[in-house]
């Protein structure tokens, strides 16, 4: 409703555009520094990793990058979301969950079929089960031309498809940037504890 109203005044090139990022977590929250100067800030691991999930919507082209454990805390059965698999977040060790939340008023009951084909995908290519998956990413589970994480994950699969099992898993540089990376299936018979 925002950018409709920024075009009727502005013209149709004015568009607000916004990334988040949404974790839960403990942060120190309040006034920093001394009484010469102060600053009303957030600190911690969760206010860190937010902001790192706010840039990977860069890379994925989406808007809204949610943590699985804030996923699953919030409980929203009535928002649109896909997941987006296991990522590696630049300044965490291990690999998490995410979702990606979708504008509800954008979808089709073409596209709720895509949101289920895609996260078949996402199994799939956690199953190694490549070739199966780059087809899911390349048609039915893909969200239009301009799905970035659909083709990221078909660049994958075609990526381990290629690769001999004993080479180090170093994927094309278009499917990462500074902030995430897919996390590379686990191996054969291996669990995430997930």
């Amino acid at each position: 409703e925002f950018n409709a109203e920024l075009a009727e005044e502005f013209g149709d090139g004015a568009k607000l555009s916004v990334r988040v990022g949404i974790t839960t977590g403990e942060a120190m929250v309040g006034n920093c520094g001394s009484s010469d100067r102060m600053d009303y800030t957030a600190i911690g691991d969760c206010v860190n990793l937010a902001s790192r999930l706010e840039s990977a919507n860069k890379l994925l082209g989406s808007t809204m990058l949610v943590t699985d454990e804030a996923w699953t805390q919030a409980g929203r059965s009535d928002t649109r979301a896909r997941p987006i698999g296991r990522a590696m977040i630049s300044g965490f060790a291990e690999p998490m969950r995410l979702w990606q939340v979708l504008p509800a008023d954008d979808m089709s009951g073409d596209d709720e079929h895509r949101l289920v084909e895609f996260a078949r995908g996402v199994e799939l290519f956690e199953s190694r089960r490549f070739a199966e998956a780059a087809s899911l990413f390349a048609g039915a589970g893909r969200l239009g031309d301009d799905d970035r994480p659909a083709r990221i994950y078909e660049a994958l699969c075609k990526y381990a498809l290629s690769r001999r099992p004993d080479e180090p898993w170093q994927p094309p540089s278009e499917t990462a940037d500074g902030v995430i990376s897919i996390a590379p299936p686990l191996p054969a018979g291996a669990t995430d504890g997930e």
